[in-house]
């Protein structure tokens, strides 16, 4: 299972991914529209906004 979390701020997010017990340092996603997009875009098994 795969886990990302994002910690918004006002102009980016950063994004941090848990995957087989490890975390990663997934970098920064714009808060812009084409780049919410592309990320929202990307596959996935399910996602879940909390």
């Amino acid at each position: 299972m795969k886990i990302i979390a994002l910690d918004v701020h006002r102009t980016f997010a950063q994004v941090a991914i848990l995957e087989n017990g490890k975390i990663r340092d997934a970098g920064r996603l714009e808060l812009e529209r084409e780049h919410i997009l592309t990320f929202g875009n990307a596959p996935a098994e399910a996602v879940y906004l909390v």
